[in-house]
């Protein structure tokens, strides 16, 4: 630097942002169905995408669905999910040290159809594993956790020739 010049200051470093939170594995568990959603605010008639995978410490025989979630106040569209010739697309997973199967189990896309919040009921399943003879020898029942979603109205003003009241308007000629 020139003689009766101050060195600038070095600028403040920006603070690195935050990792991004690891899946969280239910306590003592080895198996655990887990719930991601796209987001859990969203304006009215937004797409949420929620998927939910189940994590294995083994390879099991049989999954079995047992209860659905239910999604009340959103329109749901199905959304496919990755499968092989044999099933589940089983993948090879770490999380918290631990090496996981995990595979996609269904997606679903939701649109909230007014503002409110709104809780995505847990997706349930039986697994097991069983001998060469077909016997049981392993069964457990998994749960996902439940998901709260709050809808928020649109935001106002509305555009310019917007008009709320023909939106889901139909007329039959």
């Amino acid at each position: 630097f020139s003689p009766g010049l101050e060195p600038e200051p070095e600028p403040e470093p920006e603070p690195a942002p935050a990792p991004a939170p690891a899946p969280a594995r239910p306590a003592g568990r080895r198996n655990f169905l887990r719930v991601v959603p796209s987001k859990t605010r969203a304006f009215a008639g937004e797409q949420i995408t929620v998927e939910w995978f189940m994590y294995l410490t083994e390879r099991q025989n049989n999954y079995a669905p047992t209860k659905e979630p239910r999604t009340d106040g959103f329109w749901v569209e199905d959304l496919e999910v990755p499968q092989n010739q044999r099933g589940l697309s089983l993948t090879e997973q770490v999380l918290d040290g631990r090496v996981y199967l995990t595979a996609p189990l269904m997606r679903k896309a939701l649109f909230g159809l007014k503002p409110g919040k709104y809780t995505v009921t847990p997706l349930e399943a039986d697994i097991s594993r069983v001998d060469f003879f077909g016997a049981t020898v392993r069964a457990e029942h998994l749960k996902a956790d439940p998901v709260a979603i709050e809808i928020v109205p649109l935001p106002a003003p509305a555009p310019a020739g917007f008009e709320p009241s023909t939106v889901d308007r139909k007329s039959v000629v």
